[in-house]
């Protein structure tokens, strides 16, 4: 299969045209390999909305030095993207099924260290003004995803599924550093049962590795004190504890001729887990706080 997707995108006045290739191969009692490949398009996510505020804000992006920057100065965000798939059913109720990809974004703002990024260039006309660069920077995703599942959903069925990531970006040293949100290995696992037709229960448990975040050192300069990134060890090299959530739901449905109704109660994350997304500097004791969800919705 071969197309080309065309968009248009009024915002940003911005064409793009994304050339996609897909093949499947039916090994028959093999199982089923595919590859795909193309070319994607979308609009940048770190200006979502808060572009205005993102440079206005900040004292040395305003517009005072500062060339205007619209919408449309924005480039969108392109990546080349390839898939390798293969799947295979056992007795038509259960499913393995594994998934290889590789996502290469050419069009990034790249990272300057892990607070900032060159969204800048010096202005050819404007003296000792600046103006909106044209992104460069790379970023490298890897992924391995497999799932085992049973197919039907009746009086007993699961899903197991694990996956692996890698996701690297390129810094303006030229070396590449784990992205923030990389949390590397996943696995959930999903047992559940439908009975006397209207009625369902099931639970879902996932195990993630923690977040990744920066080593950091506290420097003391006469009565000052800070925090600066540790020079000996990398960018995003060190990770907090891992992410355990368990979640529980009772589902239900209801009949007739002409409609169907569903519902469902969800008790999340039983186990009240408070997963550590970020860690500050109490200046008034210098030691560092690690900073937690409340347990209730947990981000990930």
């Amino acid at each position: 299969i071969t197309g080309v997707r065309g968009d248009y995108y009024y915002i940003f006045r911005d064409y793009a045209f994304s050339p996609r290739l897909a093949m499947t191969a039916n090994a028959g009692n093999a199982g089923i390999f595919s590859i795909s490949g193309g070319i994607f398009y979308q609009p940048r996510s770190e200006f979502s909305g808060f572009m205005e505020e993102y440079f206005l804000t900040n004292p040395s992006r305003n517009s005072s030095n500062c060339e205007n920057i619209n919408f449309y100065d924005l480039e969108l965000q392109r990546n080349f993207q390839a898939e390798l798939g293969y799947e295979k059913q056992f007795k038509k109720l259960h499913s393995f099924s594994l998934e290889l990809y590789h996502k290469y974004y050419d069009c990034e703002y790249p990272f300057v260290n892990p607070d900032d990024k060159a969204y800048f260039d010096p202005s050819p006309t404007s003296p000792n003004k600046t103006r909106l660069k044209k992104p460069h920077g790379i970023k490298k995703v890897f992924g391995l995803e497999l799932i085992l599942q049973k197919k039907k959903f009746d009086a007993f069925y699961y899903s197991l599924a694990y996956s692996l990531t890698s996701v690297k970006n390129k810094y303006t040293n030229g070396k590449y550093y784990t992205d923030k949100n990389d949390f590397q290995n996943v696995f959930s696992c999903v047992l559940g049962s439908n009975f006397f037709r209207h009625h369902g229960l099931s639970t879902r448990f996932t195990a993630m590795e923690g977040r990744p975040y920066c080593k950091m050192v506290i420097v003391t300069q006469g009565n000052e004190t800070k925090v600066i990134y540790n020079p000996s060890v990398d960018y995003f090299s060190e990770r907090f504890e891992p992410i355990f959530l368990l979640s529980a739901r009772y589902n239900f449905k209801l009949y007739n001729k002409r409609s169907n109704f569903t519902g469902y109660v969800e008790v999340i994350n039983i186990l009240n887990r408070e997963p550590v997304i970020s860690r500050e500097l109490d200046e008034s004791s210098g030691e560092f706080d690690y900073i937690t969800m409340n347990g209730i919705v947990p981000l990930i």
